[in-house]
């Protein structure tokens, strides 16, 4: 699916955050900072918190994200607003999921007052490799559900070089935009450009270009179309430390003039689990506190009061983490053999498959991109354990 990109780091954050699966029923309760009440449920990911700065401090609570799961598959996404002291309700999604654990459904669904009520249901296709094939958009109309967009995807082998987007206008499918992707020998992308379809011709978009140092992402940069050239529109700088993503930095342009927007602060656990996004607004040459991110995972023990998915009689480690060539294994103390090891990105697409043994296991991850993945090993009984990885 397509995605309005006015910067990267919010793109991602949407995927990790606003589209995380959760419900607000059988929700066990904890308390951090602040003495505010958040809602953490069973998962690898329970629960997304989001504080405004207020006078001195992070003290205004106003969005949270909390997570449901079946076994390892996230099922249940639930949004809220924080005011006046009580959770109030705002969107839910729910998804399920082929034999391959690929989300086939995602009906999203909005708080009315008194129920939830259907809003948007994303239908997918994939191929015999996972990898998604099409995507299509119906909204709740009337009673019934009526087509609104659907995309399409093509690849190279398991590359992903262009996609398509029509819109379901006057009764009919209309095209509206077409991407290609192109990438350097580490199948790294570097280009994507959008054309769109207007009076019976193609004519440029939008495009995005990427820049890496290793398989690190540096920048990202948004440009427009004006008709004779691409205009720069904003550019994204990145910085690590000890392999992790550290900050983010946004910059608009005005013609060839850059100027400070925002910088997205990144934090981690003992474990590298992103736990914390910090965003800072740059005003009067300054750079001034906006809100704050907070996130919570049941293997780290924040908050305590969550149950373990794990169920896998195992003690299990996964290094080097973050990983870029090949990941290890090691199990021991395993009750059950065999085991199996699956792979899954953030959208749930299986990405690979592997047997593991009582030792240690090598994980090739060539051809593999950058992101953060859940490792599920499991044993014939159905028992499982989550990591999570994060390949750079």
């Amino acid at each position: 699916m397509q995605t309005s990109k006015s910067t990267l780091s919010l793109f991602l954050i949407a995927i990790l955050f606003s589209a995380q699966i959760a419900t607000a029923h059988g929700s066990s309760q904890a308390t951090p900072g602040n003495n505010h009440n958040a809602k953490a449920l069973v998962g690898v990911l329970d629960s997304t918190l989001v504080w405004n700065w207020g006078s001195t401090s992070y003290d205004q609570l106003v969005q949270g994200s909390f997570n449901a799961y079946t076994n390892t598959d996230l099922t249940d996404s639930l949004n809220q607003r924080y005011s006046g002291g009580a959770w109030i309700n705002s969107t839910q999604d729910n998804l399920t999921y082929d034999g391959n654990n690929n989300i086939l459904t995602d009906t999203n669904q909005t708080w009315s007052g008194s129920v939830y009520t259907n809003h948007e249901l994303f239908t997918y296709t994939y191929d015999g490799n996972n990898n998604r094939l099409s995507e299509v958009s119906l909204l709740r109309s009337g009673g019934i559900w009526t087509p609104n967009a659907q995309y399409f995807y093509h690849y190279n082998g398991n590359i992903l070089i262009s996609s398509d987007q029509q819109a379901y206008v006057s009764g009919a499918w209309t095209i509206t935009d077409s991407f290609t992707y192109a990438y350097d020998g580490n199948n790294h992308l570097l280009t994507e450009v959008d054309l769109y379809y207007s009076s019976g011709a193609w004519a440029n978009n939008n495009e995005y270009t990427y820049t890496y140092s290793g398989n690190n992402m540096t920048s990202f940069t948004q440009a427009t179309w004006t008709g004779s050239a691409w205009s720069t529109e904003s550019k994204d700088t990145y910085t690590y430390s000890g392999g992790n993503l550290a900050t983010d930095i946004n910059q608009i342009y005005n013609g060839n003039i850059s100027s400070n927007n925002y910088e997205l602060i990144y934090g981690y656990d003992v474990n590298n689990n992103l736990v914390s996004i910090v965003n800072q607004q740059y005003m009067g040459n300054v750079w001034v506190n906006d809100d704050s991110t907070h996130l919570y995972y049941h293997e780290t023990g924040t908050p305590n009061s969550v149950v373990n998915v794990n169920t896998l009689d195992a003690v299990i480690s996964v290094y080097p983490n973050p990983a870029q060539s090949v990941v290890n294994v090691v199990v021991s103390n395993v009750t059950a053999q065999p085991l199996i090891a699956t792979l899954y990105d953030i959208t749930g697409r299986v990405v690979k498959t592997i047997p593991v043994n009582n030792n240690v296991t090598q994980i090739s991850l060539n051809n593999i991109s950058a992101g953060m993945y859940h490792l599920v090993l499991a044993d014939e009984q159905g028992n499982k354990a989550v990591k999570q990885v994060i390949i750079q």
